[in-house]
């Protein structure tokens, strides 16, 4: 009897372990549908922005070589 007691209170610290970790696990799996959503809802940039960015780039790269040529003269 004694046995089937300490199996039963055994049992009953193994399902609030497995109720915490589906907890977990659900606050997991939320967090990512939310992480899903804001993906989604972000706009895909177009061929004609990421040549913009590309220009942008280039230019920041060319202002930077000029600063440092600048520097290296001084």
């Amino acid at each position: 009897m004694a046995d089937l007691q300490t199996e039963l209170v055994q049992l009953e610290q193994s399902e609030s372990q497995i109720e915490s970790h589906q907890v977990k696990q659900d606050d997991v799996v939320q967090a990512l549908e939310e992480q899903l959503e804001e993906v989604k809802s972000t706009p895909i940039l177009e061929d004609k922005d990421m040549e913009a960015l590309e220009n942008i780039r280039a230019l920041l790269e060319d202002n930077c070589s000029s600063l440092k040529d600048l520097k290296w003269m001084s």
